[in-house]
């Protein structure tokens, strides 16, 4: 290359870029160039965080096209992008906000698994602060539910799956439970030192003291004695059970079970031929002459005389085997029959 058009190149990024990519080790200073420009930019850029500065979202676009290209010396440029959306993305531009947000999108799917893995976190994190909420985001995290990597995978399926939010409400509702226990267990304690020194208490009296604390309605009265009927029905019904009673409606109704009830046995009701057939000419009411609807059509007088066509029909086969029409008709090739199909479409078509 001439020197007229290097010195060109600190102006022109994307041919830079492009030749960055072609040869690396050639350019490298001029990379370092843009590097140091990039720095210099970035801390003007912290002192005033709400200005616009293209020049800061071009150089990291470039720097981001060439990472692969110098890993080591843009070792810690993806962690100085994501302490800048974090500081600083509610009073960022909003042209250089996109352009990071662009960043992070494509670092998800770069080869470095912890810049990735970092890269979603900011994503989820900025989502979750109401930053980043459009479908763009949404989609781009969806596309991590795909990775080969685990951990990235877990991240972003966790994020749609709303874990973190579960296990905040599960660790409220579980410290709700944890102190209703303890006041349980208190009430025990207390009521064990009522009880004396023996610490036990007579079933009927618990059951005496249960029956005068709690009112009981109608329908526990039916519970129980729903209960006591099941008991007598089946005394020595275990767990796993394949078979359930069905015991509802028998406090209702205070008669005698028949034997079908208990037998299960349905008798089949008589259904011979005719009645069967009374149930068909019953259906044939009301309506038209059973037939060919097509034939019906085609002639409304019944008394007209039949076409030649129709009286072929009713002939014999012997009759019309040496006609020329019945012997080739089986001898006609596909595209024959197709193109006899076709004329007959347009004749009917243009008969209408």
């Amino acid at each position: 290359m001439s020197e007229r058009n290097r010195n060109k190149l600190p102006n022109n990024l994307p041919q830079l870029q492009n030749l960055v990519k072609r040869d690396p080790d050639s350019y490298k200073e001029e990379f370092g160039q843009q590097f140091r420009h990039y720095e210099s930019n970035l801390q003007i850029f912290k002192l005033d965080p709400s200005s616009a500065n293209k020049t800061l979202a071009d150089l990291v676009m470039f720097l981001s096209q060439v990472a692969h290209c110098y890993t080591e010396e843009l070792e810690h440029f993806p962690q100085e992008l994501i302490d800048v959306l974090q500081r600083h993305h509610s009073v960022m531009d909003p042209e250089l906000r996109m352009t990071l947000q662009n960043f992070m999108y494509t670092m998800l799917r770069d080869s470095n698994v912890i810049a990735a893995k970092k890269s979603l976190d900011v994503m989820v994190e900025l989502y979750r602060k109401n930053v980043w909420n459009d479908a763009k985001t949404v989609n781009v995290i969806t596309t991590a539910c795909f990775s080969t990597v685990t951990k990235i995978m877990v991240a972003a399926l966790t994020f749609f799956l709303g874990k973190d939010e579960d296990n905040e409400d599960k660790d409220e509702s579980d410290s709700d439970h944890e102190e209703q226990n303890e006041e349980e267990e208190e009430e025990e304690e207390e009521e064990e030192e009522n009880e004396g020194a023996d610490g036990s208490e007579d079933l009927k009296t618990k059951a005496a003291r249960i029956s005068q604390s709690r009112f009981l309605t109608d329908d526990d009265f039916k519970k129980i004695k729903m209960r006591e009927i099941a008991r007598q029905i089946d005394p020595k019904a275990g767990k796993k059970r394949k078979r359930t009673t069905d015991t509802t409606g028998l406090a209702e109704r205070n008669e005698l079970l028949s034997v079908g009830d208990i037998e299960n046995i349905h008798k089949k009701r008589k259904h011979d031929k005719d009645s069967r057939l009374e149930t068909v000419i019953a259906g044939r009411q009301g309506r038209e002459k059973f037939g060919s609807k097509k034939a019906s059509k085609k002639r409304l007088n019944q008394f007209a005389s039949t076409s030649n066509k129709e009286k072929r029909k009713n002939k014999n086969f012997m009759m019309m085997r040496h006609n020329k029409d019945v012997r080739g008709k089986n001898k006609r090739s596909f595209r024959d029959k197709q193109f006899a199909l076709r004329q007959a479409l347009l004749k009917n078509k243009k008969a209408k």
